[in-house]
């Protein structure tokens, strides 16, 4: 079920997060595919948008106006950068930013569907990086090849960890 993707639900591997994402609108949205990367917690701030109803600043922190991508307008963009978590009680988190995923396990393993029950339950490294261009099965950890971005990234995942939020404001 999760294609060319590896692990599955409830994980913060591509296979348990990405997900294909149809909107139909008769008249409005044209037929397409778009690449956009939007999460289903957007659809919150894009519908009070498309419905004209300004967002308190508290309200659904992480939610992103996406709607232009929602409705297949050119050029539109979806978000810049998404936080990913397990189930919320194993502590793992993926950071998807374009390309790069970077995976963070406090939890010390990650579940894996696509490999045995032995290797699921191996300790995995507290930080990997990926570049999903060219490793979109999360296999290659390229840390130690971009530690400029690898450092860049576990900075912006533990400041939105410590706001609580990845959409400004309170």
């Amino acid at each position: 079920p999760n294609g060319p993707f590896s692990g599955g639900k409830y994980s913060v591997l591509e296979g348990g997060t990405r997900t294909p994402f149809i909107t139909y609108w008769p008249g409005r949205i044209k037929k397409g595919v778009s690449k956009e990367m939007v999460c289903t917690i957007d659809l919150a701030a894009s519908f009070a948008s498309l419905a004209g109803v300004k967002l308190p600043k508290a309200a659904v922190p992480d939610s992103f106006n996406v709607l232009g991508a929602l409705l297949g307008e050119k050029g539109a963009k979806g978000r810049a950068h998404l936080v990913q978590q397990d189930n919320g009680r194993g502590g793992n988190y993926g950071y998807r930013v374009g390309n790069w995923k970077l995976q963070r396990h406090d939890a010390k393993r990650k579940r894996n569907v696509n490999v045995t029950k032995q290797l699921a339950n191996q300790p995995a490294p507290r930080y990997a990086l990926f570049d999903l261009s060219k490793d979109i099965r999360e296999k290659k950890n390229v840390a130690e090849q971009h530690p400029e971005v690898f450092e860049r990234m576990k900075k912006q995942l533990q400041e939105i960890i410590d706001a609580d939020r990845s959409r400004s404001g309170r």
